[in-house]
């Protein structure tokens, strides 16, 4: 059960902003993943059918589906999105789906073709800040979703039907830059209330935003749709509802708009080589994964922070089969979306000077304790220093909005300076370095819905809540919660800095807080490190398990040690080794009220220790490790069989390999005494064989199965 860590430089691969998905692949391969199924989907809105507007939008992702022991399958997308202009016509013609076999359409017989074209579109301009995360329940149609192929649609807001939100899935002039407000400086435009971008006919939004293009593009229901010029709808052919995809999880590696892509214009320093680094536990059910791109461009601010990626099992308190899967991540806080519960404003009637540092405000109990930062009618941001009943304490002219205090007449309004209401003279990386993590009513994910789904009602988007597959009786994608044997979230210390950053980076310095009277070291007590379970938790439900290869603990003072768990009815003294890892993004682990202290000190099973073990001599062992006892064979549902073994006792033994017919068809596998083989041919009695590998590369002959009739 190998801990992965690909900071050293000799590790044997590196996980690149070029080669990321690719590298993910191979690291879940080998350790007894199978992927299952590798295609592009693109997508174009209805403009490119009709000449009206000037832009039209397109977005084409890549799917990579993997498939682990128990047969649980997850999805992995990055995703390239741009548009097109009419005005570029003659240099870049407006392209259709297959316009190179349409005898009807002006394209016809161009090249390259449709689908040579778009994949090099994806080539020049994917996104590496972004990488997006589901669950599923079956594959897509084979005979619509081939691999390595390209499902191809023209999409519209409420096609067929499906949900939408019109301000965020109708298009506008400069949508981006009004979905996550860039500010001045980083390619901020207003918006107008109405936008010649838009294409409305008889009510409905025919022209689809870069959301909704690139939701398209992630779903992977809806196979084939066709654009109807009678009806000026576009309509959905063929579909795969039973594939039961989740919401979307976003993943952003960093802040978004640090960086603007459209090749050839490349405003950015992450680069194709750039490294992200990956720690953390993965064995053939389950991984727990801590990811960061490279700090070096911005290291400040919380702009580039350590994400956690969490998929796999919800360990049943109860000891049955009643587990669940469990999907999240982390993300950083967009600029405008975060929405908030906090209505942290009052006023002041009274004059404020220049030199004012004395505040009267008629209700100073709507505003935060100190230290916090505060907004002058929207524009000055001050430092609150201290707050006497309605009188605050202020330092002026924070974070550079006025070079010096200005002069304020007819009163003020004063409000909490947040991500909801944030100062347009405040850069994006101070008001993403202020996000309030204590603030249970922020919502920071993205909800990316299939075309086809809306689960209504409480369901997760992996970043605001953990998204558990189902519930214990059959709802899906429900959100759930953490909790863990945690003090309460007011003890001290504070975990914040003197101008209210929540970040752990940003209150870990010894010299600038008072901290290190609370180091967190082993209790003079009992000589222990206080630690528990995470446990997922429902609402309605109750506690449905705990996560898989992980431990929550106090994370002060614990960055660069190892936490040792003894192991229980063990006849020798063996430990379970866990690596602290300290989260830095908005995620389940980090925020109220998904976590009850933040944020978590995550420590991620590394290895067994033992020690009195003599270390395994694996340079002269020519010995291959015993064999697996095969229990159980059976084929409980069509096309599937399920295989139960016990391992042998050799302590060098490394993982197991499995062989279908002679081919190898999972390798690396660790973690589990259970594979569910997928995929097989109705009627035949395939010949299944598991190896054995140790810690010198020895395989044993290996152990075959009794034939039994795929069902």
């Amino acid at each position: 059960m190998p801990y992965i860590d690909s900071t050293p430089q000799d590790y044997p691969s590196k996980f690149e902003e070029d080669n990321l998905q690719d590298v993910f692949a191979q690291m879940l391969i080998d350790n007894g993943w199978t992927l299952v199924r590798n295609f592009y989907k693109a997508a174009v809105d209805t403009r490119a059918y009709n000449r009206r507007t000037d832009q039209v939008n397109y977005a084409i992702a890549r799917h990579t589906i993997f498939r682990n022991a128990d047969g649980k399958l997850l999805g992995f997308a990055t995703i390239s999105q741009f548009p097109l202009k009419y005005k570029y016509e003659k240099k870049q013609p407006i392209r259709r789906p297959h316009d190179d076999t349409d005898p009807n359409d002006p394209n016809f017989k161009m090249q390259p073709t449709w689908d040579e074209w778009i994949k090099q579109k994806y080539v020049d301009n994917t996104t590496r800040t972004n990488l997006y995360f589901y669950m599923l329940e079956k594959l897509p149609n084979s005979n619509l979703v081939k691999e390595d192929g390209i499902v191809s649609i023209v999409t519209m807001p409420g096609m067929g039907g499906t949900s939408f939100e019109q301000d965020r899935d109708r298009d506008r002039d400069d949508w981006s830059k009004w979905w996550y407000e860039y500010f001045e400086g980083n390619y901020h435009v207003e918006d107008r209330d109405y936008d010649p971008e838009d294409l409305i006919y008889e009510e409905k939004l025919l022209s689809a935003s870069p959301f909704h293009v690139i939701r398209s593009a992630l779903d992977i229901e809806v196979l084939e749709t066709r654009w109807d010029t009678d009806m000026q709808e576009a309509v959905i052919e063929k579909a795969d509802p039973r594939v039961m995809q989740s919401p979307i999880v976003k993943t952003t590696l960093r802040a978004e708009f640090l960086e603007h892509i459209n090749d050839p214009l490349w405003h950015t320093n992450w680069w194709t080589d750039s490294e992200v680094r990956v720690k953390g536990h993965i064995d053939s059910t389950t991984f727990f994964l801590v990811l960061q791109a490279d700090t070096a461009p911005v290291w400040e601010k919380n702009l580039v922070p350590t994400i956690p990626l969490y998929f796999g099992k919800v360990n049943s308190l109860d000891g049955d089969k009643d587990e669940g899967y469990a999907l999240f991540s982390g993300t950083i806080p967009p600029v405008k979306r975060v929405d908030s519960t906090r209505k942290e404003t009052t006023f002041s009637w009274r004059k404020i000077m220049p030199g004012d540092t004395i505040l009267y405000v008629n209700d100073a109990t709507k505003l935060p304790e100190a230290p916090a930062l505060l907004t002058i009618n929207g524009t000055e941001v001050v430092k609150l220093i201290e707050k006497k009943g309605n009188y605050l304490t202020v330092e002026r002219a924070q974070l550079g909005t006025f070079m010096r205090a200005p002069y304020w007449d007819t009163g003020a309004t004063i409000a909490r300076l947040s991500t909801n209401n944030a100062s347009k003279r405040v850069k994006n990386e101070d008001v993403v370095s202020l996000f309030d993590f204590d603030d249970p009513g922020a919502t920071v994910g993205e909800t990316i819905y299939p075309l086809l789904k809306l689960y209504p009602h409480h369901s997760s988007n992996g970043v605001d809540s953990v998204m558990v597959s189902r519930s214990r009786f059959g709802a899906r994608y429900q959100a759930h919660y953490l909790s863990w044997n945690a003090p309460s979230n007011q003890l001290p210390p504070n975990r914040v800095d003197e101008i209210g950053k929540k970040y752990p980076r940003a209150y870990n310095p010894v010299e600038k807080t008072n901290n290190y009277k609370y180091q967190f070291n082993t209790s003079r007590y009992s000589d222990k490190v206080h630690s528990s379970r995470i446990y997922v938790v429902h609402p309605e439900e109750g506690v449905r398990g705990y996560l898989d290869k992980a431990i929550g603990f106090n994370s002060q003072g614990m960055s660069a040690t190892n936490l040792r768990v003894a192991k229980q009815n063990c006849p020798e003294k063996v430990y379970e080794m866990y690596k602290p890892h300290s989260i830095g993004a908005v995620s389940p682990l980090t925020k109220l009220p998904v976590t009850p202290f933040r944020p978590v000190g995550l420590g991620i099973y590394s290895e067994d220790f033992n020690p009195n073990e003599v270390p395994h001599d694996i340079k002269n062992d020519k010995t291959p490790p015993g064999e697996v006892k095969i229990t159980k064979v059976l084929s409980p549902i069509s096309q599937t069989i399920d295989v139960e073994f016990e391992l042998p006792t050799d302590k060098d033994l490394k993982h197991v390999n499995i062989y279908l017919d002679g081919k190898i068809y999972a390798t690396g596998i660790t973690g589990t005494t259970y594979y569910r083989l997928m995929g097989l041919n109705t009627g035949f009695k395939p010949e299944i064989k598991i190896t054995t590998v140790d810690s010198a590369g020895n395989e044993s002959v290996g152990i075959t199965a009794t034939p039994i009739e795929v069902s």
